[in-house]
């Protein structure tokens, strides 16, 4: 009976030591001096600072987006490593709230530990056109993206604003995620002595290929050109509005990078015909939207432009070609 009580104790410790050795269990978060304490689990909360389209709602990520986050972990001063404590881990927006994607992850119970946290949505996967350069010692990570050719397979990419110097706490610490891309959006409308009337497609010239900085949402010298097409021959054509006051949206929004003389020409094909024009000294802000008023003449187009929030504070910008 000695052995088989001896046996029994064997066993239950070694329970004990495997129910610790998961990923995201904190055998180093137990506290020598504080044992009986419960480690706290890191959590989040978000919101958006600005609208924006599909997968998000309102001013929170939709249920089932999937964010990335990385954290670093100091007691005197921030820098990346390899590893770090979070290296594009997955997080999950559900029904109750932001969970990371495995089981919790823990703070330490090191006394005056720090975390630096940065975040990115959605993630990084298959399909969305998103890549991810790993952090290195000294090196932050970046994310690299595709601009999709159609409004269809665009990705709304975004950054939290970082979180710098946080400690250990019970609530949740908020990420508020800003909108890196800008939007275009074109509307057309005719002079009066114009009988033109169709618009049947829309070909938008731009660069396709950056690498944004996940610590504050710039991006590098775009590269690659990509004929994005808000509006294809086998949409519905759209009616040219008759006057200023009656302009009608043509196509759909793209998104592109907040760059200057990112795009470099723009093609409407009306009634049979390609016009074209290079609209010069457009405002491209990440977050906003540009929106290019373009007037059928008689020798041609002409366009002008306003720059609204994503909510649509209005603001304005001019330009003709």
């Amino acid at each position: 009976m000695k052995n088989l009580v001896l046996s029994m104790l064997a066993m239950a410790s070694i329970s004990v030591l495997s129910s610790c050795s998961s990923e995201n269990d904190p055998i180093d978060e137990i506290s020598k001096t504080d044992p009986g304490k419960d480690p706290i689990a890191i959590t989040f909360g978000q919101n958006i600072a600005i609208y924006t389209k599909a997968p998000f709602e309102g001013n929170a990520l939709a249920e089932n987006s999937k964010i990335g986050l990385w954290a670093t972990e100091y007691t005197e001063s921030s820098a990346w490593t390899v590893p770090n404590k979070c290296d594009n881990k997955q997080l999950n927006v559900t029904a109750e709230g932001i969970t990371f994607e495995g089981g919790d992850v823990y703070y330490s119970k090191v006394p005056n530990t720090k975390y630096d946290f940065y975040a990115y949505a959605p993630f990084a996967e298959s399909g969305n056109g998103l890549t991810v350069n790993d952090a290195a010692a000294s090196t932050a990570p970046s994310i690299g993206i595709t601009l999709g050719a159609t409004p269809d397979n665009q990705t709304d990419l975004m950054y939290a604003t970082p979180l710098t110097g946080k400690t250990a706490q019970s609530d949740a610490y908020a990420l508020v995620f800003n909108h890196a891309l800008a939007q275009v959006k074109f509307t057309i409308y005719k002079d009066a002595n114009v009988t033109l009337n169709n618009l049947t497609a829309i070909s938008v010239k731009t660069k396709s290929t950056s690498t944004m900085s996940l610590t504050d949402g710039t991006f590098g010298t775009a590269t690659t050109e990509l004929a994005m097409t808000p509006l294809t021959a086998s949409d519905t054509p759209v009616t040219i509005g008759s006057d200023e006051n009656n302009k009608t949206p043509a196509g759909s929004a793209i998104m592109v990078f907040p760059e200057a003389n990112v795009i470099t020409e723009v093609t409407f094909a009306i009634d049979g015909n390609d016009y074209k024009f290079t609209p010069e000294n457009v405002t491209l802000t990440k977050g906003k939207i540009t929106t290019i008023d373009v007037k059928v003449t008689a020798t041609g187009l002409k366009f002008t432009q306003s720059v609204t929030q994503w909510e649509n504070e209005t603001g304005h910008g001019s330009g003709e070609i």
